[in-house]
């Protein structure tokens, strides 16, 4: 195993929360022996007759290659296979020269235990205490006023100056038509078009374009220019919609995570 990969692999390791099986500093021998009785006494045999726990090999298979250990490849099991045993023979080796007694390696030991034992009860809270549907439609329609989207529809002239764009406003106010004067004098590609910008939500533009659109009534035009990075603009707002929030199916995996996450927080706060 290239010193890379040894490197990806204990990396891999530690985001698997693999380590909470390792002893802490303050662990005694009655720890230890009761977390190998945990890990169970079937072995799987390397080819040098080293013995590595079938539990840790299924584990590492399923959370880092991803795969059951079943449906490895005679290569992909021999890759588990080397970077198990480097993984042994390294943590071995520091145990040996006592690193699990300095402090800052102790920290860590101590964080990613109680990570992978707080993820787990995470995780078995959340078995034992789904979200009702009755819970997930009252979460629904509390954020339905979220989920609703309003729409304008408009069109621009777009410039370089404030002064042209004053002079573009006076000619509107003095009847011109707004798409023939986007065709002649706009600098935007949508000139082509009259200027059309066809519909968009506000958080699509440029924060103080869409806060023009917003305050405008619909048939009517700004009687201010507006800039924005891009130069002026002289807006003319056709119509407006709000359109109708998704159905509750649509997005129930959003819903169900902010239920769930209330309840979470709830359950911590509990345990305070």
């Amino acid at each position: 195993m290239t010193l890379k990969a040894l490197s990806a692999a204990v990396a891999a390791v530690s985001m698997a929360a693999f380590g909470c099986s390792q002893q802490s500093s303050t662990g005694s021998a009655d720890t230890a022996d009761a977390s190998n009785d945990l890990l169970g006494t079937a072995t799987v045999q390397t080819a040098d007759g080293r013995e590595i726990k079938e539990s840790i090999f299924r584990y590492y298979a399923l959370n880092v290659v991803q795969k059951p250990a079943e449906q490895l490849t005679p290569q992909e099991r021999e890759a588990v296979i080397e970077s198990l045993v480097s993984l042994d023979l390294l943590a071995k080796a520091a145990e040996d020269r006592g690193l699990q007694n300095e402090r800052t390696i102790a920290v860590q030991l101590e964080l990613q235990r109680q990570q992978v034992l707080a993820r787990s009860m995470v995780n078995r809270f959340m078995e034992e205490n789904q979200p009702s549907e009755a819970e997930l439609r009252a979460e629904y329609e509390s954020v339905l006023p979220e989920l609703e989207t309003v729409e304008h529809k408009a069109r621009h002239i777009l410039l370089e100056t404030e002064q042209e764009a004053r002079a573009i406003i006076e000619q509107v106010e003095a009847g011109a038509d707004f798409a023939e004067l986007a065709k002649e004098h706009s600098l935007d590609p949508a000139a082509a078009n009259g200027g059309d910008l066809g519909w968009f939500s506000s958080s699509t533009m440029v924060e103080p374009f869409a806060q023009a659109v917003e305050a405008m009534e619909v048939g009517t035009h700004s009687t201010e220019p507006v800039q924005t990075q891009f130069g002026w603009h002289v807006i003319l707002l056709e119509d407006r919609r709000t359109n109708e929030p998704p159905a509750l199916d649509s997005v129930r995996a959003e819903i169900t995570n902010r239920v769930n996450q209330r309840k979470i927080q709830a359950f911590i706060d509990s345990l305070r």
